[in-house]
């Protein structure tokens, strides 16, 4: 293996890692259960990472084969779980859906290496990781306006991977017409490695900053609604408190001490409406 792609996979390993490590705090501080569709994808990339490391190792022709197709297999599985997770922020998935098709695609992965050639396999497995891919980017466009409702500000990490992907997919294709499997393992082309790992570097990076970005985007405008909601209920029960008040005044005669207590629930009221004002603007 040369040793720039040696390289490249162990950055995009660390990168890997801390998409995991990310995806797994947001699961643990926020609960929610598409997480374990990224949690998922990001285990599979990282186990599908590793198998190339060791391919020196293997002297076996079956078994170096075999981990050929598995890593590509877990690398297409990994972007299609990580992908299904970004489209279920705005897309109801149905789960058993998705498993089915996951396992179909194994089963088609396996009886291709079994039955015709291992390359046949691979090249399989990555022309559904790229349409996965492709797709991902196509959707939103499908329901945009919902699209961009959820996704706010982070729509621009959408936009710059969108034109990286349309810039690697040319790049891709030209690749695999040169006769270079998967990964470029057994490549020395240090301009085609460039090529093909650091457009994968950059795309990880920017999934783990959209995801990021995603969740603060979603987790400010909630805090914002709440807090619109809650100033607003609470105005209108300050607001009935102070009227009663007035109105009582107004029209029952009230002694001296009564009357310095409902002062001071007017006084109060205003108070607690200066607060309410205060908080509305943070």
């Amino acid at each position: 293996m040369n040793e720039l792609v040696f390289f490249c996979l162990i950055i995009m390993l660390f990168i890997r890692i801390i998409g995991l490590g990310t995806s797994l705090n947001f699961f643990y501080d926020l609960r929610k259960k598409f997480y374990f569709y990224f949690i998922f994808g990001w285990m599979f990339a990282i186990i599908g990472n590793i198998l190339p490391l060791i391919l020196d190792s293997i002297e076996d022709t079956f078994l170096l084969e075999f981990t050929l197709v598995l890593n590509a297999l877990l690398i297409s599985l990994s972007m299609i779980l990580l992908m299904i997770g970004i489209f279920s922020y705005f897309l109801k998935i149905n789960f058993l859906y998705f498993i089915l098709s996951c396992v179909i695609l194994t089963f088609i992965s396996i009886l291709l290496f079994v039955f015709i050639d291992y390359n046949i396999s691979i090249a399989f497995s990555v022309v559904i990781m790229n349409l996965t891919i492709l797709i991902a980017f196509i959707i939103p466009f499908f329901k945009f306006k919902r699209f961009k409702e959820i996704i706010g500000k982070s729509i621009r990490w959408y936009y710059v991977g969108f034109v990286i992907l349309l810039g690697f997919l040319p790049i891709s294709f030209f690749i695999s017409t040169q006769g270079y499997g998967f990964g470029l393992y057994n490549t020395d082309d240090i301009l085609f490695i460039i090529l093909n790992y650091i457009i994968g570097i950059v795309n990880h990076f920017l999934l783990i900053v959209l995801l990021i970005h995603l969740e603060y985007t979603i987790s400010n405008e909630q805090q914002n609604q709440l807090k619109d909601k809650y100033s607003h209920n609470l105005g209108n029960i300050m607001q009935v408190i102070y009227s009663s008040a007035d109105l009582f005044k107004r029209i029952v005669k009230v002694e001296n001490i009564e009357k310095d207590k409902l002062d001071l629930i007017e006084r109060k009221c205003k108070e607690a409406s200066k607060l309410i004002n205060e908080i509305r603007n943070l």
